[in-house]
């Protein structure tokens, strides 16, 4: 057994470890490539709302329905004069090149300043996913095909607010939380 003193150690130790503020700080240096090849730190993006989403650019089922959704908000935003951003990240770093997130931002049409649709080395791109707690189920062929799909709306210091499910009215959805 412990001796007592030991054991309360161990415990404080396992707070300060576990601990929010810790957690982040040891988050601060992820590092993500956008769709025009400029690398970016995700905590550079603090100040603003985000919108965050995860696809796979080989997903022929949710991703491009999510796509599809913000790109509508998007689209329906303009040039409002709202600080909200869209960032759109890979969940398959492994099979996701730079090329195809600079061909789904093509696709649709994300050349606005406000939508960033980015990938970046697997290890920034698999801390971003769990630091959301978004996760994948691979297929025999390596590829990310079972997947959440949540779309994540974070306050200017990219805190979860709220989260949101993939649906058919989710433009509406997102034109809504951001507009408030």
């Amino acid at each position: 057994m412990f001796p007592r003193m030991a054991l309360g150690t161990a415990i404080i130790a396992l707070m300060i470890a576990v601990h929010p503020a810790h957690l982040e700080a040891a988050q601060q240096n992820i590092h993500l490539v956008d769709q025009r090849g400029s690398q970016f730190a995700f905590e550079n993006l603090r100040g603003a709302p985000i919108v965050l989403s995860f696809i796979s650019a080989h997903c022929t089922d949710t991703c491009p329905l999510i796509d599809a959704q913000i790109a509508r908000t998007v689209h329906r935003l303009g040039s409002s004069p709202l600080a909200v951003r869209f960032l759109t990240v890979t969940l398959d770093p492994e099979r996701d090149s730079a090329a195809d997130m600079h061909r789904i931002a093509h696709e649709f049409e994300a050349h606005s300043p406000r939508w960033i649709v980015a990938s970046g080395h697997t290890a920034d791109v698999h801390a971003l996913m769990r630091r959301y707690g978004v996760e994948i189920s691979r297929d025999s062929h390596g590829y990310a095909t079972a997947h959440t799909s949540f779309i994540y709306i974070l306050n200017p210091q990219l805190r979860v607010r709220r989260t949101l499910l993939a649906s058919g009215d989710l433009a509406e959805q997102l034109f809504r939380e951001v507009s408030q």
